[in-house]
């Protein structure tokens, strides 16, 4: 399939380029996967800005991409080439995905990141109360769908599936790894030790903050009353978020 002429051209393919979906870490500018090319990192023509393009995508697809308009979302069009196959352009974020980001503080005291990372995950949350009220769902929702751009350190979702109707299981989805994310962020959870890195949280001598243990049992429904949606989960991280400077 020819790229889009009149829109971008392709760049020069290299180690780094290429984002797999076959992979976990799906998102993020990882090794070559020579069997998959359906998602390639673009750049326009005119401008040199780089986009992420998805090839063999629906006309529904393209429209619910291009219905969103948020902050912390990554946004994107659809194109057409000369041949008039359907595409999808996303913007392309340049940086490390939320695992990564923690990884960069390994070893640090969690005072270092637990503000960052707070602010991160709120402003996450904002975003799937968003989605929810626009009744369109992520297709999958983990560390590696949360890049953080390196120059602003601004967080944002990315995702290649989205679907339009929320399901029952949406919002107890989103809650379970929303304390994944927490139990990351505080060291007690490695949700990708079996295929990469452990982050070395052995010098985190300062704990966790009971209010955060409490919100994590919340989105676990370990506790009661447990979540029921995800407006009450980011107004209890603001308030821990409003004790660190």
């Amino acid at each position: 399939m020819e790229i889009p002429k009149k829109i971008i051209s392709p760049l020069k393919i290299k180690e780094g380029t290429i984002l797999n979906l076959n992979q976990r870490r799906c998102l993020t500018c990882g090794q070559i996967h020579p069997g998959h090319r359906e998602v390639q990192l673009v750049k326009d023509m005119e401008s040199g800005r780089k986009m992420v393009l998805k090839m063999n995508v629906d006309q529904e697809e393209v429209n619910l991409v291009e219905r969103l308009s948020h902050p912390v979302i990554v946004s994107g069009f659809g194109a057409e080439d000369d041949e008039g196959h359907l595409m999808l352009l996303m913007d392309y974020i340049e940086g490390p995905d939320f695992y990564d980001y923690l990884a960069s503080f390994a070893g640090d005291p969690l005072i270092n990141i637990l503000p960052r990372a707070l602010e991160i995950l709120i402003r996450v949350g904002e975003a799937l109360i968003y989605l929810l009220g626009k009744n369109i769902q992520l297709g999958e929702f983990y560390s590696c769908h949360i890049l953080v751009e390196k120059n602003t350190l601004d967080p944002f979702i990315i995702d290649f599936h989205y679907t339009l109707q929320v399901s029952s299981d949406t919002i107890p989805r989103y809650m379970e790894q929303l304390a994944e994310l927490l139990k990351l962020t505080v060291g007690k959870v490695d949700i990708y030790s079996q295929s990469f890195s452990v982050i070395d949280t052995t010098s985190r001598k300062d704990g966790t903050p009971r209010e955060l243990e409490k919100i994590i049992s919340k989105c676990t429904g370990t506790s009661t009353p447990p979540y029921k949606d995800i407006s009450s989960f980011v107004e209890d991280v603001k308030r821990v978020r409003e004790e660190y400077p």
